[in-house]
Formats: C-alpha cells, sequence, structure tokens
C-alpha cells in the first residue's frame, strides 16, 4: 500500500502524469506487440483479482453470507459509478486533484490495517500489550493506545512524510 501511495502521489503532478503516459506509449510502441501489451495488462488484473479472493477469502468465515455478497454487490456498483464518471468525464476530470484524494485514502487505509492488524495480534495473545492511558482508542481509524500499535503507525507516518518530500524536490527537480 505504501508503494501504491506513492506511485500516486507522484502521478498527482500533472507534469510527471504526462511523462509516464509519454514512456508507457513509447514502450508499448516500440515494441509493436499488442499481444505483449494485452498480456501485461491481463496479469496485472489477474493479480489483483486474485489478491481480492485472498482478501476476501479472510473475511468471509467472520461474516454471514449475506453481509458478504451484499458487500460485493456494493462495490461493484460503486465501481461501475467511479468507471461510468471517470471514462465519461475524464476530461473535465481534475487528475491532480484524483491523484492526491487516492493517495490519502491508500495511506489512510494502510494506517488503519497496520493498526488492527496489530490489534488483533495483541487480543489473541500473540504479542504483548503495553497500555498508553492517556492515549485515545479510535477504533475506526485503527487507532489503539498501545505501544505496539502507534509506533509502527508512526513509523507508517514518518515513511508517507519522507516520501512526500522526495517526490516533491524530485517533481521540482524535472520541472526545472
Amino acid at each position: 500500500m505504501l508503494t501504491i501511495g506513492l506511485w500516486l502521489h507522484s502521478k498527482s503532478n500533472v507534469h510527471a502524469w504526462n511523462r509516464y503516459i509519454d514512456k508507457q506509449m513509447n514502450k508499448a510502441i516500440a515494441t509493436g506487440s499488442i499481444i505483449s501489451f494485452a498480456l501485461i495488462s491481463f496479469l496485472s488484473i489477474f493479480r489483483e483479482g486474485a489478491e481480492t479472493i485472498i482478501f476476501y477469502a479472510g473475511m468471509a468465515p467472520y461474516m454471514e453470507l449475506k453481509q458478504l455478497l451484499s458487500g460485493i454487490f456494493l462495490a461493484i456498483l460503486l465501481l461501475a459509478a467511479v468507471g461510468f464518471v471517470m471514462l465519461r468525464y475524464s476530461v473535465k476530470l481534475p487528475m491532480t486533484l484524483f491523484f492526491k484524494v487516492a493517495t490519502i485514502l491508500i495511506y489512510a487505509l494502510a494506517f488503519k490495517i497496520l493498526g488492527v492488524s496489530i490489534h488483533s495480534l495483541q487480543v489473541s495473545q500473540v504479542i504483548q500489550t503495553n497500555t498508553i492511558s492517556s492515549f485515545p482508542f479510535v477504533e475506526k481509524i485503527g487507532l489503539y493506545p498501545t505501544m505496539e500499535t502507534l509506533v509502527p503507525q508512526a513509523v507508517l507516518i514518518l515513511l508517507i512524510a519522507l516520501a512526500a518530500i522526495w517526490i516533491k524536490k524530485s517533481n521540482l527537480r524535472t520541472a526545472e
């Protein structure tokens, strides 16, 4: 997720996005092989699908079938709506804003997954729990008042901040 967030953040600059698209198009044109281009696209989508199935397989035992199916159905509807809007209005969409929002969502999800995962290990007594009584407990965002969850989340935030600084400096250098 951190890698995806970095990629999205690096493409939030219009010039960086245009350079990336030009580079990809030039590669596709240079090879002249539509089959290899289609195969790469298929493998990328197939990998994402496999990850989604693994994700659902991990969640399925802990929920009712009705909840699982309604979640999948809702996700399909949302993806169809977003896809329609992007295809229909892609020329008018501010891509910089799109990439920045997507980056923030990816980083927020990484923060929550990190906290929830470590908390699950604590609840199952795989790792110890050192509670910080003065810190808030906000389950919705994966914020648990323990050293074991807060330290990795602080490191994640530090890595995100350093990556943002690095990308900003890279964009400034390439713009010159």
